[in-house]
């Protein structure tokens, strides 16, 4: 244990209590761990803050401050458990853009943190929509492959080029190169910043347990399977909690901090400590806003994989003299059901398909189960053209009972990859959860599906 990193993350969680207030109380809830071989300075799991010592050492107690005020928020505003099937590094950046916003409202942190003054008043979500997609390859360092770096301007050599002094975080190789400076993609209040990947302050590789089990998850842990922070000792250097307790499940803790977060946030506006501008976040939280049809068409559109084909080279970089292999789309096999008991209205049917229609039109070719049901499925049509889907509509009928079992039974044997089901989710579910993944698009907030991930169609 270093005593001197101890003390100063005591110090820094201290300050914090004193300058938040109400809302800095939430810092109590995460049980700091030395994590000597960790490649930033601090990261979470909604349980615990692991920090590196060493790094602690060399930051500035005021930035230090301003640190752990950023795991806080990671925690309390649902970060860990938002992504679902957002890409990681695109996410990450969305994330460190809106709790640094707030962070520098009162504190400061490290000079190379993201921010950018654009994304005031808006949630992860709205600013992921916001952010160009990513390369599929981040920078690299020559020396030894790591993707860690970081990046400091020396100067400006031309318009929107700069010369760059880049530091490996984790061999320490130091290099200088030039690049165009993209805007919003940096750490400056004017938006211009480092042309470097997106940089985070702290390190999100805790959240990968809680990946796709927590909001929509639904999947169960394996057998065996090790919690960060558990009451044994991992061995990468992370150090853990001397709890004696096992950790909470992702969809348990997920919950609790939602109500954390209420409670201390209703407890700091009455009594007027309340950081500005975490009131709406807070309520984005508790009631997200993020448009269902945005939710859904990236749902359906992540369902599309290609496939290399190493026997047909690229004719666009074979003319350069390099053979890489042409990208086939996999022909999209899915399922759309729809609970004509009654509960779904005209226009959210419509609107509904619509969107299905939309995600679709981006792959060469699909192939698409359409059913109704209410207590039994009465319309089957599968579509292959946008044509079908109408055909579908028309024929709908039904406003008996719910039961959402003669889908599942009807899918059984079909090849398909997922099932997405519009319902007002009050039916009997199925026993077994099915061979597909499955979606539920569901219109209230009341009903919450024993398997699956789910989509509220009032968000």
């Amino acid at each position: 244990m270093d005593k001197k990193a101890k003390k100063k993350m005591e110090t820094a969680r201290c300050q914090l209590l004193i300058d938040w207030g109400t809302f800095g109380s939430l810092i109590t809830y995460l049980e700091p761990v030395e994590a000597p071989n960790y490649r930033a300075i601090m990261g979470t799991d909604g349980e615990h803050i692991y920090y590196n010592p060493e790094i602690v050492k060399e930051t500035d107690l005021d930035e230090l401050v301003g640190v752990n005020a950023h795991e806080v928020l990671h925690a309390a505003l649902g970060h860990i458990w938002r992504q679902e099937d957002r890409d990681d590094r695109k996410w990450s950046a969305a994330e460190d853009y809106v709790t640094n916003l707030l962070v520098k409202q009162q504190f400061s942190i490290p000079d190379y943190g993201l921010y950018d003054r654009k994304y005031e008043g808006m949630s992860v979500e709205e600013v992921y929509e916001e952010l160009p997609d990513q390369p599929d390859q981040p920078p690299q360092c020559p020396q030894c492959g790591s993707e860690n770096l970081r990046g400091e301007i020396v100067e400006k050599v031309g318009p929107n080029k700069y010369k760059v002094k880049v530091r490996c975080q984790d061999c320490g190789y130091e290099w200088e190169t030039v690049g165009e400076i993209k805007e919003g993609n940096g750490s400056s209040e004017d938006g211009e910043g480092i042309p470097m990947d997106w940089r985070t302050i702290d390190d999100h590789d805790e959240w990968e347990e809680a990946e796709g089990q927590g909001s929509g998850g639904g999947q169960e842990e394996t057998e065996g399977q090790e919690k960060t922070g558990g009451s044994g000792k991992e061995q990468d250097g992370k150090g853990t909690a001397e709890t004696g307790e096992p950790g909470a499940s992702p969809r348990d803790l997920e919950e609790e901090w939602k109500r954390r977060t209420a409670r201390v946030a209703q407890s700091a506006k009455a009594q007027g400590e309340l950081p500005a501008g975490l009131e709406r976040l807070v309520k984005d939280l508790l009631y997200p806003r993020v448009s269902w049809r945005n939710q859904l068409r990236r749902y359906v559109t992540s369902m599309g994989k290609e496939s290399a084909d190493w026997k047909r080279p690229n004719r666009k970089f074979l003319k350069s003299g390099f053979y890489f292999p042409t990208l086939k789309s996999e022909r999209l096999e899915v399922a759309f059901a729809v609970d004509t008991s009654g509960s779904i209205s005209d226009d959210d049917l419509r609107d509904f398909m619509s969107e299905v229609k939309g995600a679709l039109d981006s792959f060469p070719s699909y192939k698409v189960r359409l059913l109704a049901c209410d207590a039994k499925v009465h319309t089957k049509v599968t579509a292959e053209r946008s044509e079908d889907f109408d055909d579908f509509i028309d024929e709908i009928r039904g406003a008996g009972g719910t039961d959402f079992r003669p889908v599942f039974d009807e899918l059984e044997n079909e090849p398909v990859k997922a099932l997405v089901y519009l319902t007002d989710g009050r039916g009997t579910f199925p026993d077994e959860i099915p061979h597909f993944d499955t979606l539920w698009v569901i219109d209230n907030r009341d009903v919450e599906p024993p398997w699956g991930k789910v989509i509220r169609l009032a968000a």
